[in-house]
């Protein structure tokens, strides 16, 4: 074998030993590291999301806490006086509020007063006679806790909910109904939180969504 293709095999075969160890590197080393670092990252984001959500959720039981501990509240349970409607329940309450519905009910769950869009159905958290669900009225049984919340699906939509018994402003009782505020997590919500977090979420319904079902589970998956 001639010099010129000793040289050429041995520049062959180096190339080849050294495109062989970069291989296994990348393969082993830099990709796991990197997909690491990206899976780190990911969750960090998810809990910032995740904290913004449950912000959202502070300030509306804030909220609702804030009108339902309150002696003109727990009057009008009393009473039904039609100025504390007119006072506190003007036009703009909603778009004030960022609220989709605030409803009052009596202590039975009978729908007292109800202010919304007429945009969302709430006969989920109702029972067969049409009031409010006995686990959403019955404070007394809860151990004192005075407040119920969380996220749930309404009528196709992600929502934010909250409930809180109607007491004096002392927070003394007993108590007189219930009030319930919800607001839909929608455009203006979901921009607030990816400006807040840096990111770009949306809403989907994960059952009618192909990829949770074909996604490879060695991938770093959200």
């Amino acid at each position: 074998m001639s010099l010129r293709r000793k040289l050429l095999l041995f520049f062959l075969v180096q190339h080849a030993l050294f495109f062989l160890i970069a291989l296994v590197l990348s393969e082993f080393f830099i990709r796991p590291h990197n997909l690491n670092l990206e899976q780190k990252y990911a969750y960090e984001k998810i809990s910032q999301i995740k904290n913004v959500f449950q912000s959202e959720l502070e300030h509306l039981n804030l909220l609702v806490t804030d009108w339902a501990v309150w002696d003109s509240s727990y009057e009008y349970m009393v009473d039904r006086n039609r100025e504390y409607i007119q006072n506190n329940f003007t036009d703009d309450i909603l778009e004030s509020t960022q609220l989709s519905r605030i409803e009052l009910f009596d202590v039975v769950g009978r729908s007292v007063y109800v202010k919304d869009e007429g945009k969302l159905e709430i006969s989920p958290l109702l029972d067969h006679n049409g009031n409010l669900q006995q686990r959403y009225i019955s404070w007394e049984e809860e151990g004192g806790v005075l407040q119920k919340s969380g996220i749930l699906i309404l009528d196709g939509k992600v929502v934010l909910l909250s409930l809180s018994p109607v007491l004096q402003g002392s927070g003394k009782g007993p108590d007189r109904g219930t009030m319930m505020m919800i607001r839909v997590i929608d455009k203006v919500l979901l921009s607030k939180i990816n400006k807040n977090t840096s990111s770009t979420i949306s809403l989907i319904d994960v059952t009618e969504h192909p990829s949770i079902k074909i996604f490879d589970n060695h991938e770093f998956w959200i």
